[in-house]
């Protein structure tokens, strides 16, 4: 995960069960905690991550692009309830949840303090209610994030998670609880709010207390994933903190994966391959589409080339090499729009290192040899793809391939001078809604002399307003208003953004 060995990839708040007949396997996120959850989280799934992931999924399968497949969302009826109270401010939030719950941590799941903090309630046993502002990946879980942390401010000076309250009385973040649990008085204080054998469980862990429930199918093996394989890694893979997977050195358990989700007759050596071309072919139909990843980490790339775990995914707007799908700060330009193969291939990297432990399996120069093979089969795909979206003949040859290559990357490199919108510059392309020789067949046939390139050029300029929104360039100036007073440097970098637009008219 960016780039580093994690002990546990996702946050283990998904149920998978594989249908007794059909090629299909059904998975629910949101249900609760699991055995395999990460420390501190309750294993639900708030709905505008079920209902995102939903929407995306659809529209990924709908454009022809291998997907899993979203088939419902539940909700409780009670959530009505919780978005009137969100809805009237964070200060009114907070107080109505700390008045709810004997223990609130307001929190970020990805925070180590925030864990720290959340690790001495559980070693206590005591029942608490995380109100987490950003998920682990540091997607943010509130609108007005900013709202919150002023309030949170207010009240301490500091606006840092985590910030806890006991029996609704504010008590401090770390430190603090840390200090009380040094002495008898965090006891004494969960005892009075009733935290304390309470015989009530976390509300992490009561039930019916879900917010959303996303149903899913996958095709195919079902939601294994390239790290699954990572599961019988010792610490020689990351030995400056020396940790493990769950089962170090059990490689007899990579064999056994091998067997479930080749099949019968296939073996280690024809999985990887597989995955290097199903990856390859896959990751071009994202870039054609200007489809981004944020989180492509071992964690959501399938070993049979499906996109999964679409809440990660965004359709680039303006388009822009170094588009990241708003991830988080730790994985900027690792998982931009440019750098998917680059990032895909590291995760064959891991896959083939994972399948290679067994000996048996795989040896490692094999396994090497073969992922060695996805940049190649990367560009052929990448050029096959953006071929049907331009229109461009396909050829075997390897001079008109680089000749349509360098068309290609040039057009992109006038799409991102010139701030254009990704979909629409395409959709601005598009003269007719047949091909190109169909376009040609119809012109003969009606004896319509061929445009001419004026004709064409006064077309594609009296759409060219379509391509690029005006909204970027109207926020710099309003910007360059409400900052007049900060000083030189500001200013001349909004004037030199200014200038870019000025140059791309």
């Amino acid at each position: 995960q960016n780039g580093k060995f994690s002990d546990q990839l996702g946050d283990g708040a998904t149920c998978c069960a594989r249908l007794a007949k059909g090629d299909w396997e059904l998975s629910w996120k949101g249900s609760g905690r699991t055995p395999f959850s990460r420390l501190g989280t309750s294993g639900r799934k708030r709905v505008s991550e079920c209902v995102r992931e939903f929407l995306l999924s659809e529209a990924i399968a709908a454009l022809g692009v291998p997907s899993q497949r979203a088939l419902a969302v539940f909700v409780e009826p009670s959530l009505l309830e919780k978005s009137i109270l969100t809805s009237k401010g964070p200060s009114h939030h907070i107080q109505s949840l700390s008045r709810e719950h004997p223990v609130l941590i307001v929190a970020r799941a990805w925070c180590s303090h925030c864990k720290a903090t959340k690790q001495i309630f559980q070693e206590v046993g005591a029942s608490f209610e995380a109100f987490e502002l950003e998920d682990a990946d540091g997607r943010p879980l509130v609108n007005d994030q900013a709202a919150y942390l002023g309030y949170l401010e207010s009240l301490s000076g500091a606006s840092s998670v985590p910030r806890v309250f006991i029996g609704g009385r504010f008590v401090g973040g770390r430190d603090e609880v840390e200090n009380l649990h040094g002495t008898s008085r965090l006891r004494e204080l969960l005892a009075d709010a009733g935290a304390l054998n309470s015989g009530k469980a976390s509300s992490a862990d009561e039930p019916g207390s879900t917010n959303a429930v996303l149903v899913r199918a996958c095709p195919g093996v079902g939601m294994i994933r390239m790290g699954t394989f990572d599961l019988a890694n010792g610490p020689e893979l990351d030995p400056y903190n020396a940790r493990e997977g769950p089962s170090p050195g059990q490689t007899d358990l990579i064999a056994r994966l091998v067997a479930f989700a080749g099949g019968v007759g296939t073996g280690a050596h024809d999985l990887l391959r597989n995955a290097c071309r199903a990856s390859a072919s896959l990751v071009a139909k994202w870039m054609a589409l200007g489809l981004v990843h944020g989180m492509l980490n071992t964690d959501n790339a399938h070993i049979a080339g499906i996109s999964i775990d679409a809440a990660g995914f965004a359709f680039m707007p303006t388009y822009y090499s170094d588009y990241d799908a708003g991830g988080p700060p730790a994985t900027r330009r690792r998982y931009s729009y440019r750098s998917q193969a680059a990032a895909m291939f590291w995760n064959l990297q891991r896959l083939a290192a994972g399948l290679s432990q067994g000996g048996e399996q795989l040896s490692e120069e094999d396994a090497s040899l073969e992922v060695a093979r996805f940049p190649r089969l990367f560009r052929a795909a990448w050029l096959r793809e953006m071929r049907k979206k331009l229109g461009l003949r396909e050829t075997k040859g390897r001079k008109q391939a680089r000749l349509d290559a360098e068309l290609i990357n040039g057009l992109f490199d006038v799409m991102e001078t010139t701030f254009a919108d990704f979909t629409s510059t395409f959709r601005c392309l598009m003269l007719m809604p047949q091909s190109g020789e169909e376009m040609l067949d119809k012109f003969a046939l009606s004896g319509t002399p061929l445009p001419t390139p004026q004709v064409r050029a006064a077309e594609m300029r009296s759409r060219s307003s379509k391509i690029r929104p005006a909204q970027t360039r109207e926020l710099l100036q309003q910007l360059a208003e409400q900052t007049s007073s900060r000083g030189h440097g500001l200013q001349s970098r909004i004037a030199q953004r200014l200038e870019l637009h000025g140059e791309a008219d």
